[in-house]
């Protein structure tokens, strides 16, 4: 999954940036784009995947899924308290710090003989998703002001293109060497990371602003007991029975645990989620298009490897694909990526940040109306993915580019990270959602699902994106935006 990187400030540097060396500049910059690895790989390496991580465990598409969703919703809890530990203590430290936390959760991953210690070692890989903005803080602090755009740049494009090498590995990885090299394939690369930022990263004289903002460890824990009693309820709702004492319990510990955040989050002093920002027009306008750019991402990268791996899905033909088939489709999601992110810089001269935001979500409907109508056909398939890249690489820059002009300076930062937890939670819930259709279905025929719940989840994801669409009609005209 792509990620759109947060803004740069460079306005604090690290003192021993000014007469930093070329060569020591160079390294920096390579051991970062190293240390980009864990994250790419942990990001999608599991998506081709799942089919034979079903069939190894003897385990629905619902359980199954909390390889991703369990991935997800820690990398949106531990992302904004790694970016605070890194403003107390250093950033350096704190990227060690998660790759250390990465390969701890691959190791796990690997030895893992039964599917809930494998969601552990998951759960903890989802730290390597803040290693995104810990990576170009230290980029900035580590630079000459005259090289912070360029290692930026640098480190956004692998970041943001990278991906692509994931879906690639994934499934000769699979088909070669077994299911518990996807671990360990993570945490070799890991473990060589913290080497290189041992050596290049720690002795850094490191940018300290302690005492500046305060962890709300309150809010994050508040916030993970209120999305995953609720992800619970909709991957077991089926099985429990929507109305079960067990189903209604989780419903209600979510509601309650939610308040207990929203409250919390209005009274701390620095509270993980500004909800008094997100409460302005011009900040959750852009927030309910970052929900939809989820499904628009990650929809897809589920669904695809359900309907081509045999066995998965019933179809009236057999695609009877490998895991390495369903990479090597996903990657021309990727290689939309590249051009839609530039794309969208050449078309911001002649269109409205709106309008090409609302084109993304165009493109994406398009794909998933192409995969839900001709998903039978093969050359349609990578085209759609295609297609999808490139609404991605749009919607990406162009809430960053709406954000920038029409967010007051002083919200920019609270705005972007608020875009890039929806992101993640979205990608959570959308996850379980998606799962639950296919789950409720293979139980209900025999153990693989439909075609017509396929399709069900498919048009799910259309339906959502067009509501990303349309919800881009709510973001205000013009310049910056002066009062909620």
């Amino acid at each position: 999954m792509d990620l759109q990187p947060p803004p740069v400030d460079v306005s604090e540097r690290s003192p021993e940036a000014e007469g930093a060396s070329g060569f020591r500049e160079f390294a920096v910059i390579a051991a970062l784009m190293f240390a980009a690895l864990p994250f790419l790989l942990a990001e999608t390496l599991y998506s081709p995947a799942l089919p034979a991580v079903a069939a190894e465990y003897g385990k629905p598409l619902a359980d199954v899924s909390w390889l991703l969703t369990g991935h997800l919703l820690f990398a949106a809890v531990v992302t904004p308290i790694a970016g605070r530990l890194g403003d107390l203590y250093g950033r350096g430290r704190l990227l060690v710090v998660v790759l250390v936390i990465t390969g701890v959760g691959a190791a796990i991953a690997g030895l893992a003989s039964s599917l809930p210690v494998l969601v552990l070692g998951r759960v903890l890989q989802g730290a390597t998703v803040a290693a995104v903005p810990l990576s170009l803080s230290v980029a900035r602090d580590a630079l000459r002001p005259e090289r912070v755009g360029l290692g930026v740049s640098l480190l956004s494009a692998v970041f943001g293109v990278g991906a692509g090498f994931g879906f690639l590995f994934s499934g000769p990885i699979v088909d070669h060497l077994g299911l518990d090299w996807l671990a360990w394939s993570v945490a070799i690369v890991a473990g060589a990371g913290v080497l290189l930022l041992s050596v290049t990263v720690l002795g850094l004289r490191p940018t300290i602003t302690e005492g500046r903002r305060r962890i709300d460890l309150l809010g994050a824990l508040l916030l993970a007991t209120a999305l995953v009693p609720l992800l619970l309820y909709i991957s077991k709702g089926s099985q429990w029975g929507w109305l079960s004492a067990k189903g209604l319990l989780c419903v209600a510990l979510s509601l309650v645990a939610a308040a207990g955040f929203a409250k919390a989050e209005l009274t701390v002093r620095d509270p993980m989620v500004d909800l008094r920002a997100l409460s302005r027009r011009s900040v959750w306008s852009l927030n309910i298009p970052a929900l939809a750019d989820s499904v628009g991402s990650l929809g897809a990268n589920f669904l695809i490897p359900q309907l081509v791996v045999l066995g998965a899905v019933k179809t009236s033909w057999n695609w009877g694909e490998t895991a390495t088939d369903a990479g090597r489709l996903l990657l021309a999601c990727s290689i939309g990526i590249l051009i839609g992110g530039p794309l969208t810089t050449f078309l911001k001269s002649v269109a409205d940040p709106r309008t090409l935001l609302a084109a993304s979500f165009g493109l994406f409907l398009v794909e998933y109306l192409a995969i839900a109508l001709f998903h039978g056909t093969h050359a349609v398939i990578p085209v759609a993915l295609f297609l999808g890249g490139i609404g991605f690489g749009m919607c990406s820059a162009s809430v960053a580019n709406l954000v920038i002009r029409g967010v007051e300076p002083s919200l920019t930062a609270i705005a972007m990270s608020a875009n890039y937890t929806l992101r993640l939670i979205g990608g959570s819930v959308l996850t379980q959602v998606l799962a639950a259709i296919l789950t409720a279905s293979a139980t209900a025929h025999g153990g693989a699902a439909t075609e017509g719940a396929f399709e069900a989840a498919v048009y799910t994801c259309a339906g959502l994106v067009l509501i990303g669409g349309l919800s881009t009609m709510l973001i205000p005209k013009g310049g910056t935006a002066r009062r909620p």
